[in-house]
Order: structure tokens, then C-alpha cells, then sequence
């Protein structure tokens, strides 16, 4: 595992660009700082896909990334072997001038982190900045180099500019003097002010990351610019950080494997490409462009069961779960000429202990659930004894699974990213009434009364109805019997033009203008 930083970035980023060019996919996982930002923003088992997304896009504009995993996996096909290259990334967003990003935390969200003693001052002090394009252009926009660096607390900088001015004063040509560094101020930024503060001076940074600033000749200050980037292409680089590995992978058009990761892919899209947009239709249609090969190991699982209980493997998908079970000798030996995974040099911690929830881990872990599906689904298209399979094999044999990301607890099983959704599999909802003149009880009180049946989730219409939606066929089926002489409430099924008082109101409204209509053209023949 490679630990990325904001201090390390610019030297790591040539191998990761190296990894995902040479990759035969690349697959990812995200920690963040929060799930839901309200309780409206609960998955439901109402919600299609569109519901979903409108949910989780108020989610992920709230909240932001706190560390991402990305698990470049290389095949050797002499020997059938995968290679992890492997990068736990800390991001955090910046301040520059017209961006100040802001973010929502949920303390549950970061109670979880520290479970798994998530290191938050590399996440506030070392994270790698990023920008999505838009941000990117409106910092192009700026006139001058002043405007980028405007921003800068001039109170922290005063005592070092009087500190510079004094030592000009006696300083020759060539002399130097260096510049303690705050964790919390850009080097890069540091370095702009001090070049465009003092017009005799350049700077440079120490083997200590320390600011060395350096008295120069005016021909020697137009020497250094004319060889260097301007500050402000530097400074807007080093904040699209991270952004250009997202871009990277859109790029590279590789498969890039999740696991139950439609969150991760409204964030991903959020925080490095643009706004998310307003439709479902539209994200993804957009998405499809930038990412054109998702899968999600969490569908991918569910769609191997029958497969995994005839290897007599426990079916879990809990990805955790997943990667033991597929682990397993029972797994690995399950089918013939199975790959051998692994981890490059700077990984091999992963293969000691287990570190759950460390973003580079479980996209470690997703990707070798991947492979591992695949082989046996590979293995159970062809004959026993087949040869070593080329990854181009694999994928073709999960041909029928790409861009199918599973969606939770919602009215469909997963939601299709290059097509329609899928038609719902819930049983259909359940209408309830209160009885007589009194109202209904509270919704918990009322989700309470019908979960002994199956698991259910409540949407109030007002003070006597409401609707229910069940997980189950048969929790459905044993409501409606086991409430038919309740006192309390009254349950039957829900019917959209009986129940919903806008379509009824609108076929009314349509009854109402064709008869009118048909009355006027009658008159009118008269």
C-alpha cells in the first residue's frame, strides 16, 4: 500500500499513472464524511432509481471524501498472476479565492472512522486537494496572480515579509535564507506570495520541505521565470490534485469495479468532474460517457448465489464477508487454473492483517472479489480442465452484468447506468387507514405494528393514511390477513388511480373537460 498525501503527491502521481495505464482494470472504494444528511434522505423501499438519486445527491453535496482507495490490478498471463498496485489516498478540499468549498459531518460517520482509527489530521493537514472542471475554469478565468493567492491570511504572512524585508537590506546576490513552514499554509502558495511581495528574490524548497528564499539580479529573476511555470499554473495544478487521477481513469476507459457503489460513483462524479445534475436520466447518461464499464461486485454476488452455494460456499455480500469466503482453499481450488492474486512490494501489509475500512484495503479486497467471481462463473460456462483465462475472457463473461449497480433497500434489486431500470420486485404497496375518528399513530408506532410480518417502511399521507411498502410477497400476504378485522387501522391494497389524489383528481378533470367538450360540439352543430 502507498500512502498518498498532499506533501507526496507530485512525486507518487508518475506511479499511479503508470499503474492505471498498465492496468488490466482498476477498482476503488471511498470513506466519507457522512451517509445521510437528513432523515428524508433514508433509503426507503419506495424509492426507483430516480428517487435514489435525488436523495443521494442532496447526501453527497453535503458531504465530502475523506479518503479514497484505488487497486490497479496488472495479469501477467505467463504465470496467471494479478497484481494489486495499490494507493490509499487522504483528499480534502482547498480554499482559493472564489472556491471555499463547504461540508456537512455526521457524527456517526466519524465515529465509525475512528473505530477503525481513521487518522483525521492527514485527512485535514495532508489531504490531496481537488477540483471539478468547472472549478477548474473559474480559477482560469482569474486575471492576475494576485487574485489565486488573494486569499491568504495576511496576518500570518506580515512577521514573515518583515523578516524578508529586513534581511534584503544587508543581503549580496546568491545569499539565502530559509522559511519555517505551518502544515497549514501551501508551500506553493507561500512561495507565490514571497515572489510576487519581493521582486529581488526567488525561492526554492529545501530537502525539509522548508521555503528557501534566495536574493537574485533582476536578469536572474527573468531567467528563473522564463524557465519555470507561472505561479498561477503551478498553483492551479497542485489544486486539481486528485482530480487528475479521477481523470486519468475516465480516460483510460479501464473496467472500474465498486462494491455497492452508487454513493461512491455520485461522489466521484461530484467532487472531481461536475455538479451532479438535476435527473437521474441526465447523470446517467453522463456518467456512462465518462465511466463506460462499472461493476458492482455487490450485484455481481447476488447474481452468483446459486453458483457460490454449489461450490458449498456461504453466500454472504458484505464485501468483508466476501473476500474471506473467496479466500478460502474450498474457493480457490473450487475451479481449475484459478489466478494467483497478489499484492506489489509496498502492499504486502494487506496480506498480514486485516484493515477493514481503510480505503485502500477494501478496494484491494473488491478487486480480488472480482477476479474471484469471475473465474468461477468462467469455470461454470466450460469444461472442467479449461486453460488459464485471459481477463478479456472474464469480462466477457460478465458481459451481461456491466453497469448494473445494486441499490439498497430500494423497490428495484439495482439500478442500470447505460438503460432503463429494472421493473420493481417488491410485492405492491399496502394502503392503511385509520378506523372510525381516530388518526393514525405515529409512523415508528405504526412501522412497529406491521414488522413482526417483514421488514416495511412507512410514507404518511396526512393524519388518517398511508402507505406501506413490505419486503416480502409473503409479509405482504399475512398483513392483509392478519389486519382485516383490526380495530385501529384498516389495510388493503394500494391502488394508484383509487388511493392518489392528484391522478383522481386529474381523471376527473379529464372526464369533466371531454364531456364538456362533447356538450359544446353538440350545441355547436345546432
Amino acid at each position: 500500500m502507498c500512502e498518498v498525501l498532499k506533501s507526496n503527491f507530485d512525486e507518487i502521481y508518475p506511479e499511479i499513472e503508470d499503474a492505471i495505464k498498465k492496468s488490466s482494470f482498476i477498482a476503488i472504494d471511498l470513506e466519507f464524511t457522512g451517509l445521510h444528511i437528513q432523515d428524508s434522505c433514508n433509503n426507503m423501499m419506495f424509492d426507483g432509481g430516480a428517487e435514489r438519486y435525488l436523495k443521494l445527491k442532496k447526501n453527497c453535496q453535503s458531504f465530502t471524501i475523506s479518503q479514497i482507495g484505488l487497486a490497479a490490478f496488472t495479469h501477467n498471463p505467463t504465470n496467471n498472476c494479478y497484481t494489486a498496485h495499490v494507493f490509499n489516498v487522504y483528499v480534502f478540499p482547498q480554499s482559493c479565492t472564489a472556491i471555499d468549498e463547504r461540508f456537512s459531518c455526521q457524527a456517526s460517520s466519524l465515529k465509525f472512522l475512528c473505530q477503525y482509527e481513521f487518522d483525521f489530521n492527514k485527512f485535514i493537514y495532508e489531504g490531496v486537494p481537488f477540483l471539478t472542471h468547472e472549478q477548474e475554469e473559474r480559477l482560469w478565468t482569474l486575471s492576475n496572480q494576485d487574485e489565486v493567492i488573494s486569499d491568504l491570511n495576511e496576518s500570518y504572512f506580515a512577521p514573515i515579509f518583515t523578516k524578508i524585508s529586513d534581511w534584503l537590506r544587508q543581503a549580496d546576490n546568491e545569499d539565502e535564507m530559509t522559511i519555517p513552514t505551518n502544515r497549514g499554509v501551501s508551500v506553493l502558495m507561500l512561495q507565490a506570495k514571497i515572489c510576487f511581495m519581493f521582486k529581488e528574490v526567488w525561492t526554492k524548497l529545501s530537502s525539509k520541505n522548508e521555503v528557501v528564499v534566495i536574493k537574485v539580479s533582476r536578469e536572474k529573476r527573468e531567467q528563473f521565470e522564463a524557465e519555470s511555470s507561472s505561479w498561477n499554473e503551478r498553483i492551479i495544478e497542485s489544486l486539481v490534485g486528485f482530480s487528475k487521477v479521477f481523470r486519468l481513469i475516465t480516460d483510460s476507459k479501464k473496467p472500474v469495479i465498486g462494491h455497492n457503489m452508487l454513493m461512491d460513483l455520485l461522489l466521484m462524479y461530484d467532487k472531481f468532474h461536475n455538479k451532479l445534475p438535476k435527473s437521474w436520466s441526465d447523470f446517467k447518461t453522463e456518467l456512462h460517457r465518462i465511466l463506460p464499464n462499472i461493476y458492482d461486485t455487490k450485484h455481481l454476488a447476488s447474481k452468483c448465489k446459486k453458483l457460490l452455494e454449489d461450490h458449498n460456499l456461504v453466500h454472504q455480500t458484505n464485501i468483508q464477508d466476501l473476500f474471506q469466503i473467496l479466500q478460502s482453499e474450498k474457493a480457490r481450488f473450487a475451479a481449475f487454473n484459478s489466478p494467483t492474486i497478489g499484492l506489489d512490494s509496498r502492499a504486502h501489509r494487506y496480506d498480514e492483517k486485516e484493515y477493514n475500512h481503510e480505503a485502500g484495503y477494501d478496494a484491494y479486497i473488491c478487486g480480488y472479489v472480482f477476479l474471484r467471481l469471475c473465474h468461477l462463473l468462467a469455470a461454470d460456462k466450460m469444461i472442467v480442465g479449461m486453460k488459464p483465462q485471459r481477463f478479456i475472457d472474464y469480462i466477457h463473461i460478465v458481459q451481461p452484468y456491466k453497469n448494473s449497480v445494486n441499490l439498497m433497500r430500494g423497490n428495484v434489486m439495482f439500478v442500470k447506468i447505460d438503460g432503463k431500470d429494472p421493473k420493481s420486485h417488491r410485492p405492491d404497496w399496502l394502503y392503511v387507514v385509520a378506523r372510525g375518528s381516530n388518526n393514525l399513530p405515529p409512523a415508528d408506532t405504526l412501522a412497529s405494528m406491521f414488522e413482526g410480518y417483514a421488514s416495511v417502511d412507512i410514507q404518511v399521507i396526512d393524519a388518517k393514511t398511508a402507505v406501506l411498502a413490505v419486503s416480502t410477497f409473503n409479509g405482504s400476504k399475512h398483513i392483509l390477513k392478519a389486519f382485516r378485522q383490526n380495530k385501529i387501522v384498516s389495510v388493503s391494497r394500494y391502488s394508484l388511480v383509487k388511493h392518489c389524489k392528484p391522478v383522481r383528481y386529474g381523471l376527473w378533470i379529464s372526464i369533466l373537460a371531454m364531456g364538456a367538450f362533447c356538450v359544446w360540439t353538440f350545441v355547436g352543430d345546432k
